[in-house]
């Protein structure tokens, strides 16, 4: 998915390598489509979501 190869791309440029696999995926495309809204949401679903994720492992460094 583009939006999520995007902001891989963004924290490759900050120095920081993620792998993203099959199952973050499709939770991702889960949470961050809705029927309301369509895909519009997504964008903020993956910044939130990864962004969680490197903040917790940021942590523990």
């Amino acid at each position: 998915m583009i939006v999520i190869g995007e902001e891989i791309e963004r924290y490759r440029k900050m120095g920081i390598e993620l792998t993203v696999d099959e199952e973050t995926v499709e939770m991702l495309i889960r949470k961050g489509i809705t029927k309301a809204l369509g895909a519009r949401p997504m964008k903020r679903t993956v910044q939130k979501y990864l962004g969680d994720v490197v903040k917790e492992r940021l942590k523990k460094i």
